[in-house]
């Protein structure tokens, strides 16, 4: 035997208190502000990287390597602009003979850029971007570092040829750092 009770006109469903709907609204506020401070964020970012390219303060010519003496010695870096499809940049740098030195290259992670550096007749190094193991892709961008031991550097004037064979343009910096703290002892 079921046996229903009346129902009572004074139940009704609960209505939402207006407790419930201030947290609601502070809640999509705080969206709003942190929505808002990361587009000012990234607006900030795009214009500094606009006025740095423009400004000439923060690369070098295309394809022409900045020289510098530091306390880690001599620093060459080029800022490079590889146009659209296959493209091929070449430059040359001055390097001091018998002292250790470190190659970095930065370039998008979608770039494919084999860097080959002639230092003599016959001799040389090459780095490739996407096969090569001192090369790691970290959130977009591929950053290559090798290291170069002391005393097995002639030194004279190098040739640098970049080669992009990827499709889209890409913008990347190579930089050479010849240190010489690290430098073979000469004979005295």
């Amino acid at each position: 035997m079921v046996v229903e009770t009346p129902r009572d006109a004074t139940t009704a469903p609960a209505q939402a208190r207006p407790l419930d709907a201030g947290v609601i609204k502070d809640a999509r506020s705080r969206q709003r502000r942190h929505r808002r401070a990361g587009a000012c964020l990234l607006l900030a970012g795009a214009l500094a990287a606009v006025i740095a390219s423009h400004s000439g303060g923060g690369g070098t010519a295309r394809g022409e390597p900045a020289a510098a003496h530091g306390r880690a010695g001599l620093v060459h870096s080029a800022a490079l602009r590889l146009a659209r499809g296959r493209s091929t940049t070449t430059f040359t740098i001055t390097a001091p003979a018998a002292q250790a030195y470190d190659v970095t290259v930065a370039a998008p992670a979608a770039a494919a850029i084999v860097l080959t550096m002639k230092i003599s007749a016959g001799t040389g190094w090459a780095l490739n971007t996407l096969h090569d193991p001192g090369c790691h892709t970290t959130a977009g961008r591929t950053g290559c570092v090798l290291h170069f031991a002391e005393g097995g550097n002639p030194g004279g004037r190098w040739t640098a040829t970049v080669h992009k064979t990827s499709l889209p343009t890409a913008r990347g910096r190579i930089t050479i750092v010849f240190d010489p703290n690290n430098a073979a002892p000469t004979a005295a």
